[in-house]
C-alpha cells in the first residue's frame, strides 16, 4: 500500500517536521517520483517509524535505533538503562518497567527461537490502521496521534484470521496491521478504545518466533512450525493468530522483520 506524504503522516500519527527528521537519519526510505519529486511511503516505512519512535522513547540513540545486527547489543543497552533508572524517583518507574519489558522481549528471542512458549494475556485493545473501519472513522487522525503518543505502552501488532488458512504453503495471508495496548494501560494513558478499536478478551495459547522479509507478505509456510506443533499437541485453533513486532534488522540491503507469533488454542 503506497501512501503520499499527507496520508502517511495521518496514518503514522506524526508531523512533517518529525517525518523529515527521521528521513535525515536514514530511518525512512521513501520513493521519489522522477516526474514531480513527490515522495511515496509504504508499510515498511510505517513499521520502521513506529519502532524508531518506541526505542527512541527509551533513550536509544537514533544512530542505533534501526537495524540492530545482534540481539546482545540491545539487551546490553536495556540493562544499562535499567541500572540508570533504578535509583530514580517514583515518576520514572513506568519507564523502568517499559525498559525491562523490552529487554525481556529480546531475551525471549535469544533463548527461545526454536521453542514454543505457553502464554496468556489479559484483555487487549487493537486499532488496525489499514482497515476501512479505522480509515473511515471521522476522528482517525486524532486516535492515531493519541495511540502513538502512548508509546512505549502501545505495541506494534498484526492479526491474521485463522479462517484465512487454505492449506497452500505459498498462500499470502491477509493481515490487519496496527497498534495494541492492554485495556488497563489504555485507561491509564487516557486512550479512546471505542469506535474502530477492537477489544479482545483474556486468552491463552502458544508463542514462537518468525522472521519475514515483508510484514504484508506473510505466507502460510511462515506459520508452519507453530501449526505443526499444534497438531502434534492435538490442540485446536480457536482464535486468530497475533503477531507482535520484536525488532528489525538489516539483511544485506533489505530490512528483516522479527515477530512473536501467538496462537489461540484449546
Amino acid at each position: 500500500m503506497n501512501m503520499k506524504t499527507g496520508e502517511f503522516i495521518r496514518m503514522a500519527g506524526t508531523t512533517m517536521r518529525t517525518l523529515r527528521y527521521y528521513e535525515s537519519k536514514n530511518i525512512l526510505h521513501p520513493v521519489r517520483n522522477q516526474e514531480n519529486t513527490y515522495r511515496s511511503y509504504d508499510e515498511h516505512d510505517l513499521l520502521a517509524l513506529w519502532e524508531a519512535k518506541r526505542l527512541s522513547s527509551l533513550s536509544i540513540p537514533l544512530d542505533k535505533v534501526m537495524f540492530f545486527k545482534e540481539e546482545d547489543e540491545i539487551i546490553n543497552r536495556m540493562r544499562q538503562i535499567e541500572q540508570g533508572l533504578s535509583g530514580q524517583i517514583e515518576e520514572l518507574e513506568r519507564r523502568l518497567q517499559s525498559v525491562a519489558a523490552t529487554r525481556h522481549r529480546y531475551e525471549v528471542l535469544a533463548s527461545c527461537r526454536d521453542r514454543f512458549v505457553p502464554y496468556t494475556y489479559n484483555s487487549i485493545c487493537r486499532l488496525f490502521v489499514n482497515t476501512q473501519e479505522a480509515l473511515g472513522h471521522p476522528h482517525f487522525s486524532e486516535m492515531i496521534h493519541g495511540w502513538c503518543n502512548a508509546i512505549p505502552l502501545t505495541k506494534f501488532t498484526m492479526t491474521i484470521e485463522h479462517t484465512a488458512l487454505t492449506g497452500d504453503t505459498d498462500h499470502i495471508l491477509p493481515v490487519k496491521m496496527g497498534l495494541g495496548i492492554m485495556r488497563s494501560r489504555a485507561r491509564e494513558a487516557g486512550l479512546d478504545t471505542e469506535g474502530p478499536a477492537v477489544a479482545y478478551p483474556r486468552c491463552s495459547g502458544h508463542m514462537c518466533h518468525i522472521t519475514v522479509g515483508s510484514p504484508l507478505r506473510i505466507r502460510e509456510s511462515h506459520l508452519s512450525p507453530l501449526l505443526d506443533f499444534i497438531r502434534k499437541e492435538r490442540r485446536e485453533i480457536t482464535g486468530d493468530f497475533h503477531l507482535r513486532l520484536s525488532h528489525i534488522v538489516k539483511d544485506g540491503e533489505s530490512p528483516c522483520y522479527h515477530f512473536f507469533l501467538h496462537s489461540v488454542t484449546t
